[in-house]
């Protein structure tokens, strides 16, 4: 677990439990795939719980806790891409009734950073791009079941083309699978009388920190 993960897993479990009702949907749908059970004592020593983990299983079959990790990575995730103009270019900016409202030349040679943030936050895009609304990346499934299923749409946290990150599929199995382990193991409530707050994000390479501490209580759940 890295630095940068384990701050994306701060801003995934906190945005579970505060959201009311969100983490009740989770566990019923991670429940198959992290599975926690207490050992019965062996000669009156109690044994620590035991924790089953399938981390494919999350990935490709837990549709909501992926599009709560995804919402996570589009509000705080701060990822760029740096690219070489090869010949110039210009791009014109058009409102809604098509008419030209800027126009952005770049001459050939020149080094362009795009900040992902730019498009996460784009109310064309996202509709109301400052909330935290998983739901947004959840589409009926094509059966007719009843199920939803992940769409990614169109974010870019890993980044494009050949700079893509190499490492983009175990980040997101190595965070779901840590979230999971965590949400089938214990409980948390806030220890703040007014409830679960949210602190505000202070902007860091790759994942925003949290600029506050958020204080909390954690009892290990009852196990079968």
């Amino acid at each position: 677990m890295t630095t940068k993960s384990s701050y994306l897993v701060f801003w995934l479990l906190i945005r579970i439990w505060a959201t009311p009702g969100l983490v009740d949907q989770v566990r019923n749908e991670i429940g198959p795939y992290a599975t926690a059970r207490q050992p019965p004592r062996i000669f009156g020593i109690p044994e620590p719980p035991c924790l089953g983990l399938d981390a494919d299983g999350l990935v490709k079959s837990c549709p909501l806790l992926k599009a709560c990790f995804y919402e996570c990575i589009r509000l705080y995730s701060a990822s760029i891409s740096v690219r070489t103009v090869h010949k110039d270019i210009l791009f014109r900016e058009m409102d809604s009734d098509g008419v030209e409202t800027s126009r952005y030349p770049l001459d050939a040679g020149s080094i362009i950073a795009a900040p992902f943030s730019l498009h996460h936050f784009d109310p064309n895009y996202f509709k109301d791009p400052n909330g935290f609304r998983p739901m947004r990346f959840l589409r009926p499934s094509e059966d007719g079941q009843g199920q939803q299923t992940f769409v990614e749409g169109t974010i870019k946290p890993w980044g494009m083309g050949e700079s893509v990150c190499p490492g983009r599929e175990y980040a997101e199995k190595q965070v779901l699978a840590f979230v999971a382990g965590i949400l089938a193991l214990w409980d948390f409530e806030p220890a703040d009388a007014k409830g679960w707050i949210v602190p505000d994000q202070i902007e860091r390479a790759v994942i925003s920190v949290p600029a506050a501490d958020v204080r909390v209580r954690i009892r290990p759940r009852e196990l079968p």
